[in-house]
């Protein structure tokens, strides 16, 4: 059967029967990169700029990888909360896979939606261990994290 999207990378979605309960994102991205691993599992268009592709395998190593950092060189544990802030992009799936994997727990942010109220009120309410955001972020943004964000 030809599928409308041919070339294109997509998930098949019958659910004829129960789910898995156990399924898990991280699961499923490496049952994917075994039987896909040459095919493309995110296409992102960044304004402006090219398209960017990354593989099931690609996108699987890279966030193990990624993972691997948070804990050892952050020391990110399971059940820890981090704020991700910025604009969907390859960096923003990569980071939250990674979280997915460790067992972090993702709060998203807009980066236009934040306040200092907002922000300061995600923080305190979730014991929020680390800030992420897109290093393209430049100018009022960084200049608003430093006048909200306590010092160490």
């Amino acid at each position: 059967m030809e599928h409308q999207y041919k070339g294109m990378s997509y998930w098949e979605t019958h659910f004829h029967n129960k789910l898995d309960q156990n399924v898990t994102i991280p699961k499923l991205m490496k049952r994917r990169a075994l039987e896909h691993p040459s095919k493309d599992a995110y296409i992102v268009r960044p304004k402006p700029g090219p398209r960017q592709h990354i593989t099931f395998r690609n996108l699987l190593r890279d966030a193990q990888l990624l993972a691997t950092a948070f804990q050892e060189d952050l020391g990110l544990k399971k059940g820890d909360f981090v704020i991700i802030a910025g604009d969907t992009s390859l960096e923003w799936i990569l980071c939250d896979l990674a979280c997915a994997i460790s067992g972090i727990i993702t709060i998203r942010c807009r980066v236009s939606l934040l306040t200092k109220d907002i922000l300061m009120r995600i923080i305190k309410d979730n014991n929020v261990q680390v800030l992420f955001f897109h290093p393209g972020i430049k100018g009022e943004f960084l200049e608003f994290l430093h006048n909200c964000l306590p010092t160490k």
